[in-house]
């Protein structure tokens, strides 16, 4: 995992004035750092960032309407994982939220609070 990580921080280095491959970078890496076992995938031969946009880049001129194209970031995340050949992400799960605690009404007394009990 740690040489998958240097390797992305490294091309993230060496593209420094280009924020779209910080971008991807990141997403890799925090992707590596739940998903260890992907760390393969990210190191494989002929694999990189730089390619990574490429081949998003083809696809957005592929699907291009009059010259231009608006891809979402959920479709730009599924192709940078298709790439690499790793499982797109799924959604965090939603935290389950605690139950509101029941409001005595005004005025009135709480009497197990009052016992102790």
């Amino acid at each position: 995992m740690d040489e998958a990580m240097d390797k992305l921080r490294d091309e993230m280095a060496k593209e420094s004035g280009r924020p779209e491959i910080r971008i991807l970078g990141e997403y890799l890496t925090e992707r590596l750092m739940r998903e260890p076992g992907i760390a393969g995938k990210i190191m494989a031969e002929g694999k990189s960032l730089d390619g990574a946009f490429a081949h998003m880049r083809t696809q957005a001129k592929a699907r291009a309407k009059d010259g231009s194209y608006v891809m979402a970031s959920e479709e730009a995340l599924a192709l940078l994982c298709e790439y690499y050949g790793i499982p797109a992400a799924a959604e965090e799960p939603e935290k389950p939220q605690a139950a509101p605690t029941p409001r005595k009404p005004a005025g009135s007394l709480d009497l197990d609070a009052l016992l102790g009990v």
